[in-house]
């Protein structure tokens, strides 16, 4: 019978420390064990740009796997919303594509308890060779109050207040992997500071 574990530091760890990485897709298949789903993502060449605090990473490839689900909610469902703004109509039309992998912290609130649990879903931020689609994603009013919301505040100053707002709650994709920022930024709607604040360019 195998010992139980008592200390911390008999714990083993899952998942992986990435938090930002390029990397080619060259493959993605899909298993079902006990009845879930889910998608798994090897990656080859990849460029790690950020991991997780106190961790490193050192291997030229990389596997995730991600449980699917149906719900726009799950980590499946943030994943391919994250299509939308890069102009991606089926994630299956990536693989062999290099694309910008990026981990972000969501919540989801417990029926039973009433309170927030945090959870970790992976988006696809870019992909090499596609531009991202900007201001346009957005309807023109929400772009246009969402865009107004950026004057003088840092990126993550801004995705707080924008996603408190009703145009904010529509867009949350473009706002978390700053597809409208950029979009905004290539269009010289907006300038960006040595300080890391936006300034809206005004219109003529």
């Amino acid at each position: 019978m195998p010992s139980i574990p008592t200390k911390p530091s008999q714990l083993t760890k899952s998942g992986t420390p990435l938090v930002r990485f390029w990397g080619n897709l060259v493959d993605l298949n899909f298993r079902n064990e006990q009845g879930v789903d889910t998608g798994v993502f090897n990656y080859a060449d990849i460029q790690v740009l950020e991991v997780e605090e106190g961790s490193v990473y050192e291997y030229p490839v990389a596997q995730l796997s991600i449980k699917v689900g149906v719900h726009e909610r799950s980590s499946w469902g943030k994943l391919l919303s994250s299509l939308e703004p890069l102009g991606v109509a089926d994630l299956l039309d990536l693989k062999g594509k290099r694309v910008l992998m990026v981990k972000k912290a969501d919540f989801f609130t417990d029926r039973q308890t009433n309170e927030k649990v945090e959870f970790s879903v992976w988006r696809i931020a870019e992909v090499e060779g596609l531009a991202v689609k900007g201001p346009t994603a957005a309807a023109g009013s929400d772009s246009d109050v969402l865009l107004g919301l950026l004057q003088g505040k840092t990126a993550a100053e801004w995705a707080q207040a924008a996603l408190q707002t009703d145009a904010g709650k529509r867009n949350s994709a473009h706002i978390y992997n700053q597809a409208l920022i950029s979009g905004w930024l290539a269009a010289g709607a907006v300038t960006k500071g040595a300080d890391e604040r936006f300034s809206v360019v005004a219109r003529t």
